[in-house]
This record gives structure tokens, C-alpha cells and sequence, in this order.
């Protein structure tokens, strides 16, 4: 769930990059981060002591690449750095959240059931809570949700869970 941290990044950072005409840029930096995935795999891997953890600290170090990677080509192109605070906390918040009931959920399911089930069940509870979270949170506007397929759609049953706060009409 960490990298779900970094992959909100890349996803917000790869989107400004496209909206100010540098599409290709993004690409550059998925080539860094795939590159990163494919050599910490090998090395972590192979380590006896790290073994298959070495596949999800590669997830992180790829995509913690491909986001910083991003920022750097913001800085350099159109010569400014968003605001930390406004777009990293609040999805790394989620993030830890979602990490805490992974392990929660698993622990839980495999009280019950086998170890493979219980991860099958674990990663989409995971993945729910994110989600909940994200926009409990309030790290998605409504503006982010408009741009998805359906998003007007999204955002009226999200209004109807209370996820979002309905949009505010001017009376004047």
C-alpha cells in the first residue's frame, strides 16, 4: 500500500505534465522506474535474507522513481513544485491507513482460513479502505472524479455515500 502512495504521484504529476503539452515525459520517467523494478527485483530477490519481500520494496523504489523523476521534470520545464503538504499528505495518510488494515484483515482472515485465502481477502479490503479513506480524507476533488469515465455518475453516488460533499451552486 505504500506504493499506492507513489502511484498517486506519478498519476497526479504524469497528468500535469501531460496537461502542459510534455505527454512524453512521462514515459521517460516509467522507463526509469521499470528499469529500477527489473534491478531491485534481481538483487533483492536473491538475497537469502529478503527473499520475495525483495518484490514489493523494488514496487516502492519504482515508483518512488517514476514520482520523483516527475518532479524533477516539473521543476525543470515549467519551473515550479506543487504543494507538498496539500497533495502528499493526505494520500500518504491514506496509505498508511490502508497498510495497518491490510495487515489487520489478514490477520484477521487467516484466523479463520488458509494463509492464501486470507491474502486473496486481505489486498481488496485494502484497496476498499484506500479508497474510502482517500476520499474521507478529502485527497480526491470533485474536479479529479470529473475527469474519470462517468464521473458525474461517480460523483453523485459518492454524494450519496458521503464520501463527497455535494457541489455548491451560487444563489446570486
Amino acid at each position: 500500500s505504500l506504493t499506492a502512495f507513489f502511484i498517486s504521484i506519478v498519476s497526479v504529476t504524469s497528468a500535469f505534465l501531460q496537461a502542459h503539452k510534455l505527454e512524453r515525459l512521462p514515459i521517460v520517467s516509467m522507463i526509469g522506474g521499470g528499469a529500477v523494478k527489473l534491478t531491485a527485483s534481481y538483487l533483492l530477490v536473491g538475497i537469502p535474507a529478503i527473499n520475495i519481500y525483495g518484490s514489493p520494496i523494488s514496487s516502492v523504489l519504482s515508483c518512488f522513481t517514476m514520482s520523483a523523476i516527475n518532479l524533477w521534470f516539473i521543476k525543470k520545464h515549467i519551473g515550479f513544485l506543487p504543494n507538498f503538504a496539500k497533495i502528499l499528505i493526505r494520500p500518504f495518510a491514506a496509505s498508511v491507513v490502508s497498510s495497518a488494515s491490510a495487515m489487520a484483515s489478514y490477520r484477521l482472515y487467516s484466523r479463520f482460513l488458509g494463509g492464501r485465502i486470507s491474502v486473496l481477502l486481505a489486498i481488496p479490503t485494502a484497496a476498499l479502505i484506500y479508497l474510502v479513506v482517500v476520499f474521507l480524507f478529502r485527497a480526491l476533488k470533485r474536479e479529479d472524479v470529473l475527469l474519470l469515465p462517468k464521473g458525474e455518475a461517480i460523483c453523485r453516488l459518492l454524494e450519496k455515500c458521503r464520501l463527497m460533499k455535494p457541489e455548491q451552486t451560487d444563489r446570486t
